[in-house]
């Protein structure tokens, strides 16, 4: 009877060891860095007057830091509680909790000053993002777009890059209304545009194959499709197209071999020697002609169950096509949009 409670009074000791071990493990790691490898800046905004719950929610929510709680006994702790500073500022999720704390509410780096909300439309191509952020006074024009060629750069930061062997970054930069610092460099804002992609990309990751085809073809339906209801159809028709070797003859594809947005092509703009010429090259381009949103890649990746292989813009309409799978109703169809826009 004495062994067995030794034995029992043994083992209570060594569960209550364990508990203890697993409790202080866990306490452990609510305080440390959220990703010790991750190095890249994120932005969070403090507004005037933020307390500490405020702070710890919007770090928590950002994925900044493993637990908010934790966050608030170091800025307790280290008598920063009082002492939260507003604006925009630049934190890292390999930092420590007093490292980030120091940054928002001691004598760490100041915020950059204001911030500037952009909005990069659907579609928008590399060329234009650069124009959109040099007349913001963010950042010059060329050198963004020089640093949208360091692709190989970005890879060692993003796995859905590691198979893209394109010359530039262009479809992969995000569009949304971003709010940028003044003084981010042009590595900072693809850093947040590439981010933003990311979040998008995690959602699909397992059901993509070939993720530059998947852009492209994205790309292309983000420049021809005006309604949301029309994205998975047009996404459709240059499948079927492919499937039956006919080549894409998408206008938008030769204005992004011009360089320009013309509203009307002429028939030697349409023998233009790019590998961007659908009307000469067979199947999709090398790479995006633009940078898609999302529901231009969730159409692609989820196309129609339909067996279009022609569309042309309903006349007088507000985008709509008219969709036909016979050659001679779309020539008729295309007759009737001429008679109607000359």
């Amino acid at each position: 009877m004495k062994k067995r409670r030794i034995i029992t009074i043994t083992v209570l000791i060594f569960i209550l060891i364990a508990i203890i071990w697993k409790i202080n493990s866990c306490v452990s790691w609510m305080y440390k860095p959220y990703d010790p490898n991750d190095d890249t800046e994120y932005t969070i905004e403090i507004p005037e007057g933020s307390g500490a719950s405020y702070v710890a929610k919007e770090l928590y929510d950002k994925k900044i830091i493993r637990n908010g709680t934790a966050f608030k006994d170091v800025l307790k702790d280290n008598d920063l509680e009082k002492h939260i500073k507003s604006g925009t500022f630049k934190v890292k999720k390999s930092m420590t909790l007093l490292e980030i704390a120091n940054i928002i509410a001691g004598e760490g780096e100041a915020p950059k000053g204001e911030t500037v909300k952009v909005t990069i439309p659907e579609g928008f191509e590399l060329t234009r993002i650069a124009q959109r952020l040099e007349e913001k006074g963010l950042v010059s024009s060329e050198d963004f777009l020089n640093e949208c060629k360091n692709v190989d750069k970005y890879k060692e930061k993003y796995e859905f890059l590691s198979n893209i062997n394109n010359e530039t970054l262009e479809g992969f930069l995000f569009p949304a209304t971003y709010d940028i610092a003044m003084g981010s460099s042009s590595e900072e804002i693809i850093t947040m545009m590439l981010n933003a992609f990311n979040n998008i990309y995690s959602k699909i990751s397992s059901e993509v194959d070939d993720l530059n085809k998947l852009i492209t073809l994205a790309s292309i339906v983000e420049r021809e499709a005006k309604l949301e209801e029309e994205r998975p159809i047009i996404a459709k028709v240059f499948l079927n197209r492919i499937d039956k070797n006919i080549r894409l003859q998408s206008c938008a594809t030769i204005q992004y071999a011009l360089g320009e947005r013309k509203p009307k092509l002429s028939n030697e703009d349409l023998k233009i020697d790019s590998p961007y010429n659908t009307y000469t090259h067979d199947g999709l381009p090398p790479a995006p002609i633009c940078n898609p949103g999302e529901a231009s890649i969730v159409a692609s990746l989820h196309p129609a169950d339909v067996d279009y292989l022609y569309f042309v813009v309903k006349p007088g309409s507000d985008g709509a096509h008219n969709f036909s799978s016979d050659y001679n109703k779309f020539l008729n169809d295309k007759k009737d949009y001429k008679s109607n826009n000359d």
